[in-house]
């Protein structure tokens, strides 16, 4: 409201104090400038004006305040962006990382079986040599010489070579077992 009575007055001036204005209109402009103005002298008025923003420059303050708001609000997406890219390299540098740990864990799953196999094989053939050894050792020993023994002895003796040692005699002939692997497809 305020604004307004000051356009007013100085209007008012301003017609009073154009070149092609008559006498009488510019007594009639200064008249209505001290209407409008209320008995406040000229430079108040004027600094009043001044300091008051006129409709325009609102418009522009609210165009600056949306300006540096929509800087803000790019910057902060532009920040984002970037951490978005960040995490996205983070994540393919973790994805190899792991296809890497899968791959030498596949590779360690391959040679434990591989190595449970061999022991598997192993362990088959151990069984085997101890039912051997148990079946031997469970024959009863022979209280009696064999046939050739008896004809190696006999031999010997003719041709005038000591006669086999009595405790080697005695001893259980000793196995040998091939190993054995079981069948696999």
């Amino acid at each position: 409201m305020e604004r307004n009575r000051w356009e007013s007055a100085i209007r008012c001036l301003e017609l009073a104090l154009h070149p092609n204005t008559a006498d009488a209109e510019v007594i009639a402009g200064v008249n209505g400038f001290r209407r409008a103005a209320a008995g406040i002298p000229l430079g108040e008025v004027c600094r009043d004006y001044a300091g008051a923003t006129p409709a325009g420059d609102d418009l522009s303050q609210e165009n600056l305040d949306l300006r540096r708001r929509l800087e803000h609000q790019r910057a902060s997406q532009e920040e984002a962006l970037a951490r978005l890219r960040e995490a996205e390299r983070v994540i393919r540098d973790l994805s190899d990382d792991i296809r890497a740990e899968q791959q030498s864990f596949a590779d360690f799953r391959s040679a434990s079986a591989r190595i449970v196999d061999g022991l598997k094989d192993e362990n088959f053939d151990l069984r085997g040599a101890l039912e051997e050894a148990r079946l031997v050792s469970d024959r009863p020993a022979r209280q009696g010489n064999s046939p050739f023994r008896d004809l190696l002895t006999g031999v010997l003796l003719r041709e005038g070579q000591p006669a086999p040692h009595p405790a080697r005699a005695a001893s259980p002939p000793i196995a040998i077992v091939a190993p054995r692997h079981p069948w696999t497809a």
